[in-house]
């Protein structure tokens, strides 16, 4: 199927617009911007899980909307597509939990000096060494003896650290969103009451 019947048949399903008018993106390519990590790849469950949420949510707010797949609801399928890979992320990878968990509430992008602050108070990388680096008993992140620069080549090599051209780090929404932190005029964080 060509690129514009399929965006067509989509949007069909969703509405042409993430919001009112134009401005606020088009759902054909605003779902799997937010769902894509810093390598641009997007997980099949992932983006199902975010249709499945937005579908429920939708049906339990018909009056709001004309089309099947309301545009708040799709925003809140990604914030369930995003814990989700939040928990899949912590079980193939457990120490990125201790370098993420004390970036709760950071707004990014930010400079690097910012997060190694927010992992020195938390001292994030004495406890991967603790839990991980002399144990042997899970891996360890790769670099981790080259310390915060290493570590965060590590997130980056993950795709969940970005290097923007001006050095400063950011965090894609799938990510981002899971974790807890900003981003102004993004898509709001999870809070941990609300399941993250």
């Amino acid at each position: 199927m060509p690129e514009t019947l399929q965006r067509e048949v989509f949007h069909a399903i969703t509405g042409p617009w993430m919001g009112r008018d134009h401005r606020r993106g088009y759902p054909y390519t605003w779902i799997p911007n937010h769902l894509s990590d810093a390598n641009q790849r997007v997980s099949p469950r992932s983006f199902l899980a975010a249709l499945r949420e937005a579908v429920e949510a939708s049906q339990n707010q018909p009056s709001k909307h004309e089309t099947a797949l309301y545009y708040e609801s799709i925003k809140r399928g990604v914030r369930k597509a995003s814990q989700i890979r939040v928990r899949e992320l912590k079980e193939d990878y457990p120490w990125v939990d201790v370098l993420m968990e004390p970036l709760r509430g950071l707004v990014v992008p930010c400079d690097f000096h910012e997060v190694v602050q927010r992992w020195e108070k938390e001292d994030s990388l004495d406890e991967l060494r603790r839990r991980f680096g002399e144990s042997g008993e899970e891996l360890a992140p790769a670099h981790l003896d080259e310390g915060a620069p290493g570590v965060r080549e590590d997130l980056e090599q993950l795709g969940i650290f970005y290097r923007m051209s001006d050095g400063r780090v950011n965090i894609p929404d799938v990510y981002r969103i899971g974790y807890g932190l900003g981003r102004k005029g993004g898509v709001k964080p999870v809070r941990p009451r609300d399941g993250g």
